[in-house]
């Protein structure tokens, strides 16, 4: 029941362990599998970093890799989301080295450009405490501007920066869209691959104790035929 309580909040340090991490195995956020990257060496990175957050002195989070994991989506959705509605990066990103910018998936933001997600696909944990990310460790980094299209020379300045303003917009809205379906592929495959493995799990124990059981009967026929022919 105590582990269950202590689980329940992610301190701002099980924070900056999980991005530093990350940031260090850019091929965690891609979930791509390769020759040199499969789903083993995945779930092994996930649970170093389990053991590594878990094991952080003081209060904080007791979670199982799987639920690291999602903590880790989670956050990478929040700050992403911070940043956009805000459209400024917070003075906290500046603790934060330009490879764990990266790893949180955000590109510098236009102080001038209002830039909304049009879906969240991830929201975040319950046990994450907002206080604590606001005032401890708000990982809201900057997005890059999208480039503009080829300026159209009109009459006036103020309809040629509502154009620009237009094409930005219509530029980004495409790009957020891609990388929002390229992450749900990419979590929907995962979760079949999770699913996969845990049947063959399920069907590896139900074969060893099947095994087992008629072992144990072998044995019991061979004890009874022993005792019938003295």
């Amino acid at each position: 029941m105590d582990e269950r309580k202590r689980g329940m909040y992610v301190t701002a340090r099980q924070k900056k362990k999980l991005i530093e991490f990350v940031a260090k195995h850019p091929e965690l956020i891609s979930c791509k599998v390769t020759q040199e990257f499969n789903y083993r060496d995945s779930q092994k990175l996930w649970q170093t970093i389990a053991h590594e957050c878990n094991t952080l002195p003081g209060p904080g989070a007791r979670k199982t890799w799987r639920q690291w994991r999602k903590t880790w989506q989670d956050l990478r959705s929040k700050t992403k989301r911070h940043a956009e509605i805000h459209g400024e990066v917070p003075s906290s990103a500046m603790m934060l080295t330009p490879a764990e910018q990266e790893a949180l998936g955000l590109k510098n933001v236009s102080s001038t450009t209002n830039y909304q997600e049009t879906t969240e696909f991830v929201q975040m944990d319950q046990d994450n405490s907002v206080d604590n990310y606001k005032n401890e460790m708000e990982s809201a980094i900057s997005y890059s501007e999208p480039e503009s299209p080829p300026e159209v020379k009109v009459f006036t300045r103020s309809t040629d920066n509502k154009n620009k303003t237009k094409s930005s917009k219509r530029t980004s809205k495409h790009s957020d869209n891609c990388f929002l379906n390229c992450d749900l592929l990419a979590t929907s495959e995962q979760r079949k691959i999770d699913l996969k493995e845990d049947y063959l799990n399920f069907k590896k124990d139900y074969l060893r104790e099947k095994l087992k059981l008629m072992k144990e009967q072998t044995e019991a026929l061979k004890s009874i035929a022993r005792e019938l022919t003295k």
